[in-house]
């Protein structure tokens, strides 16, 4: 059995214009139990929670943010943060990064 391992996770396009994917990519055979990115403004306000599904191979979980908040509203130009995190049985896996918002 392969060791598993998370090799990246990646926001793109960065910057973005209308949609943003955000993927993290996995070597081994992992199964995930649990995945989900959420999405923060510069004050830490959580504004939207993505599940992140599988997308085309069976180590690539991804989520697409069409760049509006939970209640519908269309976040302005400006540096977004996201935190992604999936579990493979009981190991946790983490990730950060950010997103910039230029319409």
């Amino acid at each position: 059995m392969l060791p598993i391992d998370l090799l990246q996770t990646i926001a793109f396009p960065n910057p973005c214009r209308n949609i943003v994917k955000i993927s993290m990519n996995f070597s081994g055979n992992p199964v995930i139990t649990d995945a989900m990115v959420k999405i923060y403004d510069t004050a830490g306000h959580r504004i939207a929670d993505l599940p992140l599904v599988f997308a085309g191979s069976g180590v690539t979980i991804a989520a697409e943010w069409d760049l509006h908040t939970q209640d519908g509203k269309r976040v302005s130009n400006g540096l977004y943060f996201y935190r992604a995190t999936a579990f493979v049985g009981n190991t946790k896996f983490k990730a950060t990064g950010k997103i910039a918002v230029l319409r």
